[in-house]
């Protein structure tokens, strides 16, 4: 029972850096006058759904994800109004980057929130604990990459990576040494997250500012319905991963 008490715990927190994650978008959609249809944590059915004002509030049953879904984002196939400032294909190159990184930026200052207290509580004075928890945050950030290169040249196997529920099998595990070892834990998960997510593959929000700067070069010969079809393709691929991990991870579990 305790130990899927501090499972439980574990999801909680990843709906946590998720819910964070997407109030970026959503904040700095707002702030630029995009209207935000939805703001969703969890993918698939609806379990729960509140309208407040233009944007819809809803908790989902897959807890993998979430999205912010806004006006001219992903609809390509229906017609857009050009003069319609609420609109994400109307904005400005750097509004709709801005709004792109809003997320990861979001995970990043969690991250480094995060530190910034288990720095003073470990008697760092002000100053020098966020000039601490701003290295470490960068060690983080630095640490995916060396994790992705040791993926790509093999010298890790896919038994070590780990998805959603392996992660939160190590939270939970984590969760009996404290809540400072959690807390550490979170900040580093946090990181991770923010810099996956901006990694130039489709579906991601890397892969949209990606797309989107090659659209502006090459002045818009990459067509909207183009972009739609990668960005889709690239969402299946990431399920399917999502999936493949999921099972892997729960199969290692029990």
């Amino acid at each position: 029972m305790a130990y899927i008490f501090t499972l439980v715990y574990a999801f909680l927190l990843f709906f946590f850096m998720i819910i964070i994650h997407e109030f970026g978008h959503f904040i700095v959609s707002k702030f630029f006058g995009v209207k935000v249809h939805e703001f969703a944590i969890g993918m698939g059915p609806a379990l729960w759904k509140k309208q407040k004002g233009e944007t819809e509030y809803s908790l989902r049953l897959i807890p993998i994800g979430g999205y912010c879904r806004l006006e001219g984002e992903d609809d390509f196939e229906k017609d857009t109004d050009k003069n319609d400032p609420a609109s994400f294909l109307n904005q400005s190159i750097p509004n709709k980057i801005l709004i792109l990184c809003a997320g990861s930026l979001m995970n990043l200052l969690l991250c480094i929130v995060i530190l910034c207290i288990l720095c003073w509580m470990n008697g760092f004075s002000f100053l020098p604990g966020i000039v601490r928890a701003l290295a470490v945050t960068g060690q983080f950030a630095a640490s995916v990459f060396v994790s992705l290169k040791m993926v790509f040249s093999g010298l890790v196997s896919s038994d070590d990576v780990m998805g959603v529920v392996g992660i939160a099998g190590v939270v939970s595990e984590r969760a009996r040494m404290g809540a400072m070892e959690v807390s550490f834990l979170m900040g580093l998960l946090s990181a991770n997250l923010a810099v996956m997510n901006m990694l130039p593959f489709p579906a991601l929000d890397g892969g949209r500012i990606f797309l989107l700067l090659i659209k502006w070069v090459s002045r818009g010969r990459l067509s909207d319905k183009a972009e739609a079809y990668i960005h889709a393709a690239g969402m299946i691929l990431l399920l399917l991963l999502m999936f493949f991990l999921i099972v892997k991870d729960t199969i290692n579990l029990f």
